[in-house]
């Protein structure tokens, strides 16, 4: 690498520099900045391309001086590298460059090529190859597993769900005939019985309070062919629980909690 090392007191955010020209035979990339409230580097990346001895150039830094209010020029010194050619490659190669002379003693190097390396590496047929290829397959493979089994767990649960509807809907009518025994208030008792017809429907048909309508109700209760008969009464229930309720409409409480009783047996008798 070849670099080059600003230093001094500056807004070095703003110091940008000319790029040094090198030899033909170099491969040149970007430089790599780095920066510093006192300094800022130009990393070069340099490869050769071939064997021989080669001249990196003095490079001038121009800047102006505060102190004296004039333009200073900074150069540094020219260095001759000696690249050698690649001892493991099977090419031989000869290098006829000419450069200039410098008392310095050259640095060694030794070649790139592009096509040839040392370890001779193969991405194809390698273990990073077969492990790139089998690695997406086993995330994919664990994805189905892992979609499987939520499904067949989230099946289980509205199995469990179903089955056992009705015997949550009977420990709910249960309270309510307590509170019709104790003589508790009607909208406890409504609001008791209410919640048991409506928790019986959403865990036996499988649907949510928000789509819990009557017409959906009596759409699915039809479509696994319920007597019309236990469709009509069970709205009714519905309907004079609701009224109960919201209208104050009086109804007897142990009617009503006969009838629901009476209704959610049939249903689970019929589904």
């Amino acid at each position: 690498n070849y670099k080059i090392t600003v230093k001094g007191k500056g807004n070095f955010s703003l110091l940008d520099i000319k790029s040094p020209k090198f030899d033909e035979s170099f491969e040149q990339y970007d430089p790599e900045i780095t920066e510093t409230k006192t300094s800022k580097t130009f990393d070069y990346m340099l490869i050769p391309k071939q064997a021989g001895q080669y001249t990196i150039p003095a490079y001038a830094f121009s800047y102006f001086d505060l102190n004296t209010k004039t333009f200073k020029t900074m150069s540094t010194k020219e260095h001759q590298i000696m690249v050698n050619v690649d001892p493991n490659s099977t090419e031989k190669q000869s290098s006829t460059h000419s450069s200039n002379t410098n008392t310095n003693k050259p640095s060694q190097i030794d070649a790139f090529y592009s096509g040839a390396s040392k370890n001779n590496f193969s991405f194809f047929g390698s273990s990073l190859h077969f492990s790139l290829l089998i690695v997406p397959l086993f995330i994919f493979g664990f994805f189905l597993w892992f979609l499987f089994r939520y499904k067949k767990e989230r099946l289980n649960h509205l199995n469990f769900k179903q089955k056992g509807a009705s015997k949550i809907a009977t420990l709910r009518l249960k309270r309510a005939k307590k509170l019709i025994d104790k003589q508790a208030s009607t909208a406890e008792i409504y609001e008791e019985i209410f919640d048991a017809i409506h928790h019986y429907l959403e865990d036996k048909l499988i649907l949510s309070r928000e789509f819990l309508s009557k017409e959906k109700i009596h759409q699915l209760l039809t479509e696994k062919q319920v007597n019309s008969t236990i469709i009509d009464r069970l709205e009714n229930v519905i309907e004079q629980t609701q009224m109960a309720r919201f209208a104050g409409i009086s109804h007897q409480p142990a009617d009503l909690y006969e009838g629901a009783r009476n209704i959610i047996s049939e249903l689970d008798q019929s589904l």
